[in-house]
């Protein structure tokens, strides 16, 4: 698949319009009507055989509310049986809900949707202002946030930006110091395998420790809408005092999760690499990335990746931790860089 350079920071998924009508061929089994589909949450699995209880606990895992983790449980079966029992969900312009429907509904649409209201399920679907403005938008709040001198600098950095379709973006970095004694304390540094990329922070996330200490650096990049991804990185790193130029890898870990008419092809993890600015400032990168896709049938029946992407490809999110170490040994100064990447 030809990769190309796309600027929607991790996910410029979806496009503006959706095709829900697909010509039917000799040989393509005719679907059945919506009416038709039979639901049941508790017994019907999702996507890889999950149970709902286990998309529920994967999801909680990655920080989700239980509210939020069993609605993206049960829209994973919902999706997962209209694509085993081969249901018919095209819909016309005409029928859909309105706008200002959507925007005065949220927690009700959801509720109809997992009812099985087509209309209701078609808009959730369609939530995808997230996908489509998500990075651009990051960008905008990090350019304002510089122009008016607002700083990040905070243990945990979040930029959430929520939409009026009930979709949101959330990029989120944080670094703590491991308790090992009664002591309590969106372009990358390196390159990688990720063609565009958003940075949350620019070094508004630094701290001196001269002393030195273990640590643990979160990434998270996350899209919520009618469906749901996202991608983490933890990295584990220590550095020894002031007197210490260089930054010494631990381990790094990631994971991913999803639901949806989003899936899962692949998750690579335990990435790092070190080297040097023209500084001479050391850098440690961590990295995960998740590759993921649109799911059975609904790539062929969507338009619901980027223009120029064929259905059924799939497109790498990345979540990208990295530790940069100044060249001076009169503190422990040091920076923290929060990154989401991606490629097609």
């Amino acid at each position: 698949m030809k990769k190309f350079l796309i600027y929607l920071a991790t996910v410029a998924l979806f496009m503006t319009q959706f095709s829900f009508s697909v010509p039917v061929s000799a040989k393509e089994v005719v679907k059945k009507p919506f009416e038709s589909l039979k639901v049941n949450y508790e017994k019907d699995l999702g996507h890889e055989g999950r149970t709902k209880d286990e998309i529920i606990n994967e999801l909680l895992n990655d920080g989700l509310s239980y509210e939020d983790a069993e609605y993206y449980a049960k829209m994973d079966i919902l999706v997962h049986q209209i694509e085993e029992q081969n249901i018919d969900i095209s819909i016309n312009e005409s029928d859909k809900l309105s706008n200002a429907y959507i925007k005065s509904n949220g927690k009700n649409l959801r509720n109809q949707a997992l009812n099985l209201d087509k209309r209701a399920f078609v808009a959730m679907v369609e939530q995808n202002d997230a996908f489509l403005k998500g990075h651009k938008d990051v960008q905008k709040v990090k350019k304002f946030n510089e122009e008016h001198s607002i700083s990040l600098n905070s243990p945990v950095q979040v930029i959430e930006i929520n939409y009026p379709d009930g979709s949101k973006v959330v990029m989120e970095g944080s670094t703590v110091e491991e308790q090992v004694t009664d002591k309590v304390e969106t372009q990358t540094w390196l390159t990688g395998p990720w063609t565009a990329e958003t940075r949350i922070n620019d070094g508004s996330d630094g701290f001196n420790d001269d002393d030195g200490g273990t640590y643990t650096t979160r990434t998270t990049w996350r899209f919520v809408a009618g469906s749901y991804a996202s991608v983490q990185d933890v990295l584990r790193w220590k550095f020894g005092g002031k007197s210490d130029l260089t930054i010494d890898y631990i381990s790094d870990e990631g994971s991913a999760s999803y639901a949806g008419v989003v899936t899962i092809r692949n998750i690579d993890k335990e990435n790092y690499k070190t080297g040097y600015s023209s500084e001479r400032e050391h850098i440690l990168q961590g990295y995960t990335d998740a590759e993921f896709a649109v799911s059975g049938a609904f790539s062929a029946t969507f338009g619901v990746l980027s223009v120029d992407v064929e259905a059924g490809a799939g497109w790498s999110q990345f979540a990208i931790s990295e530790i940069v170490r100044f060249n001076t040994t009169n503190n422990g100064s040091i920076m923290i860089f929060y990154t989401a990447g991606t490629y097609f």
